[in-house]
């Protein structure tokens, strides 16, 4: 009898035009790498990738030193994106790309 198995490597979605964004998109992987060190909780939450106007853009979670405030937008590039009041996107949580959450 002759078996052959066959290795299914689970490929990570590509985001930003990269895939494992978290790792290959240096701005992110920098508050990544903060958060992991983070003692104040300016760092505890998650990153999500989402969807405006048919492009990717990440959604971050966290305080990140606001002094209390949540909720970031960016572009792949980096640069925040600020929506005119009213026009936030919603946001769908389904792509997770960060938590450090317990």
């Amino acid at each position: 009898m002759l078996l052959v198995l066959f290795s299914c490597k689970k490929e990570s979605p590509r985001i930003c035009d990269v895939t494992n964004a978290q790792e290959n998109l240096p701005w992110l992987k920098a508050i990544i790498d903060l958060s992991k060190t983070d003692t104040t909780g300016n760092y505890l939450g998650a990153i999500y990738a989402e969807k405006y106007l048919n492009k990717d853009i990440i959604f971050i979670n966290m305080s990140m030193g606001s002094g209390g405030l949540s909720g970031y937008w960016y572009n792949c590039d980096g640069s925040s994106i600020i929506f005119p009041s009213g026009t936030i996107p919603p946001i769908s949580k389904n792509r997770l790309i960060y938590s450090n959450l317990p």
